[in-house]
């Protein structure tokens, strides 16, 4: 009959310290990581602030740069912007003087016997909108300045147009 061979008190309690020390040592190196991932956790923390504070720094100086190009006369957009209104009054009342001209000489035009019709040269052919209804066309550009230099732009050539009228009803030149 085979003997099972217990072990002995002093080999069990040898085991037991074994055991225990295994455990000890493994609750001292999970404190440890937790320790180590708690710095690490707190560095990529730093990590993260330093990276959004630089990138705060940039953004303030692009925006101190875009500040001193967006008002400085000399840069060509603000050229254009500050024309606009002045080019915009001028324009729209000889626009208006056009096609008012060019909508009485195609009337009269097709009115005329087809021989004696002109003969009509290469080129872009004058056209005047119709005014029989067609609706003001709209027109979507970026809100801010250029709307605005467009909407100035308008308003002065109303305000001559409407001083003309004024002008014309009194018989003043």
């Amino acid at each position: 009959m085979p003997t099972t061979t217990e072990p002995t008190a002093q080999d069990a309690l040898a085991a037991a310290n074994a055991a225990r020390e295994r455990v000890e040592k493994l609750r001292r190196d999970f404190e440890w990581s937790q320790v180590e991932l708690q710095a690490a956790e707190q560095a990529m923390g730093r990590a993260a602030d330093d990276a959004a504070r630089a990138r705060r720094r940039v953004v303030a100086e692009e925006y101190v740069a875009a500040h001193a190009v967006h008002n400085d006369r000399k840069t060509r957009l603000n050229q254009l912007l500050e024309q606009l209104p002045a080019l915009l009054a001028e324009a729209i009342p000889l626009l208006a003087a056009r096609n008012e001209l060019h909508g009485r000489l195609d009337q009269e035009l097709r009115h005329m016997p087809a021989d004696e019709w002109p003969k009509i040269p290469a080129g872009q052919p004058i056209t005047a909108p119709s005014q029989s209804g067609a609706p003001n066309i709209m027109v979507e550009v970026p809100r801010g300045a250029i709307a605005d230099a467009i909407e100035a732009g308008v308003e002065q050539a109303r305000a001559a147009a409407a001083e003309r009228q004024r002008a014309a009803a009194h018989g003043e030149a």
